[in-house]
């Protein structure tokens, strides 16, 4: 039961009335800012069926993995690490490639506010990966001539390889179309590249 005095007081039951109808106007006013609100900040069409998190850092490894072989292209071509003219001809090709590879990334990444700064995990994982990286570089700058053209080919087929099986991991997950096209040429040219490869290491007796 209502108190008796909000039911025999007019002014009370018209102030009451005043501020029921302010009420409803502010509720309204409330309602429609949190549908604009919830527009503005609705994501856009989804790149890919996994958490964001996990894209940034598969597509900050792919590009740093398209820079280091760039890198690794140029070092090869100066005098600071020669290699005999059979392998220039695989060098050349992929610093080109990678170079374009890593461009068309890049480009995607900054059209969609996406870091690729490669950031090292911290588990497990991340700290042998790391381990592994230092042993295989030990390893090459401490070969003579012939061992650096096999270490650094067979390094490079475990390279390839990877690449070509994130990328297969990857593609199926991806809906936006550039993406899709820029990892489908880059399994392209990683596949072509492993194949490339291990014919080197046949016909130069070298064996992974």
């Amino acid at each position: 039961m209502k108190p008796r005095w909000l039911v025999t007081s007019p002014f009370l039951a018209a102030a009451l009335l005043t501020i029921g109808c302010q009420l409803e106007q502010d509720t309204a006013a409330e309602s429609s800012l949190t549908r604009v609100a919830a527009k503005a900040a609705a994501p856009g069409p989804a790149i890919a069926d996994i958490p964001a998190a996990e894209l940034r850092s598969v597509l900050a490894d792919l590009a740093r993995a398209h820079e280091q072989k760039t890198q690794l292209a140029w070092y090869v071509s100066t005098p600071l690490r020669s290699i005999d003219a059979p392998f220039k001809p695989f060098y050349a090709k992929m610093g080109q490639q990678e170079k374009d590879l890593l461009a068309s990334l890049q480009a995607w990444a900054k059209a969609h506010n996406v870091d690729l700064t490669y950031k090292a995990s911290g588990d497990t994982t991340g700290r042998a990966q790391k381990i592994m990286e230092d042993r295989q570089e030990k390893l090459v700058r401490g070969d003579d001539k012939t061992n650096f053209e096999r270490d650094n080919l067979m390094q490079m087929y475990s390279d390839y390889e990877w690449q070509v099986a994130e990328v297969q991991a990857l593609l199926p997950k991806i809906k936006d179309p550039a993406l899709k096209t820029y990892l489908e040429k880059s399994l392209k040219i990683h596949e072509d590249g492993s194949a490339e490869i291990l014919g080197l290491l046949k016909k130069y007796k070298f064996s992974a």
